[in-house]
Formats: structure tokens, sequence, C-alpha cells
């Protein structure tokens, strides 16, 4: 199971693919089978019914991931942030390091997450949004000098294929650089909550 690489525009970085092997998370047999090595990336929860899963961000690539900790920890709490704001009153599920993707059969609620792009000191970041269930996942793009190739991925298909980055900020100084595109954030999380009583994909 390989993560495909961020295109990076005019920056002349190379993102290298991840090399661990996990076993695979889109075999329906995998959640049923204890006895192996199990990928720690997947949430051990679903959430609860109508409420929302806040998944940690997932770093890419994931040499030095440790490194990016307390960037990742500062993003997922500004998802949960949004996401309490785009829908009051839902119970949350925020999960910890490094559960960033929802199991095979899907999350109860919305989920919510991003995707961390880092080369040497500079990071850009994509918002990732998803309705309950095996639902497509909605991209936004969250920092400047980022953009997606397409919006909406495949569940379960790794978004860093549709991600181009033109420009990658400060790792530590995105505060400001987010907030201008929270709203838009905020959007899709109220969309994909506003959904929850339609039929899922």
């Amino acid at each position: 199971m390989v993560a495909a690489a961020i295109v990076a525009a005019g920056c002349g970085a190379q993102q290298e693919p991840e090399q661990h092997e996990f076993p695979d998370a889109n075999d329906p047999e995998y959640a049923a089978s204890f006895d192996g090595e199990t990928d720690s990336r997947i949430s051990t929860s679903v959430g609860e019914e109508g409420g929302v899963v806040v998944l940690w961000p997932r770093v890419v690539p994931a040499d030095d991931a440790g490194s990016l900790s307390s960037v990742a920890a500062s993003l997922q709490e500004r998802l949960r942030t949004i996401a309490e704001k785009a829908l009051p009153g839902r119970p949350q599920d925020v999960r910890p390091e490094p559960e960033r993707a929802c199991p095979y059969r899907g999350c109860k609620g919305v989920s919510i997450g991003a995707v961390l792009a880092h080369a040497g000191q500079g990071c850009a970041v994509v918002a990732i949004v998803s309705r309950p269930g095996q639902s497509a996942a909605n991209l936004v793009a969250w920092t400047s000098g980022t953009k997606v190739r397409a919006s909406v991925v495949p569940f379960r298909e790794p978004p860093e294929s549709k991600i181009e980055v033109s420009d990658y900020r400060p790792c530590q100084e995105l505060e400001s650089d987010l907030a201008e595109r929270d709203p838009a954030v905020e959007a899709a999380a109220r969309e994909a909550g506003a959904s929850m009583n339609d039929p899922v994909e």
C-alpha cells in the first residue's frame, strides 16, 4: 500500500513515497484479522452516529513526521474548533496520533482531517472532509500556494495525488494563512453534516 507523491510545482522538492508495508486496509477481511501487524494509522474508533471524527493530520512525506507533531497537533485542534463551529452540539471523537483515516467500513459521522505536506522548513495544508460511511472525501486548499487538482477523491484513496504545491509556507507561521481559509473548511464540514440524513454514497 503505497501513497502517491504530492506534485511540487516550481520548488524542485521531490517527495518520497512511504516505504513501510502494511496489510491492505481495503481488504474486507482486514478489520476481522487481529493476528498480524495492524496499521496504526487507521482509526480504532468509528465515532458516534451523527457525530464528528477529528482525525490526526496525514504528514507527508512520513520522514521526520515526529518533528512536525506539534504542528500536526495544532492543526487537529483547529479542525476540532472548526467542526464545533460548523456542527454545534455534535459529539466529537478526537483521534490520537497517528490515527489519520477511518476504517474500511467508514466512520459513523462526518470525518475531518488534513494533509500536512512539508519540504525543509516549509509546510502546505489541505483539509479533508467526508460524509459518514464509505464516502468520497472533499479536499479544501487551506494554505496559500496550494491547490487541489480534484476537489473530490474516492473513499480511502490517498489525497496526495490531487495536491499541487507551488509555495510552501513556514511551518511555524501558518496561523494567519490558515485563518483566511477557515471559512471554506467550515462550509465543507457544515455541508457534510447537513447531508447526514441523505443516502451515503
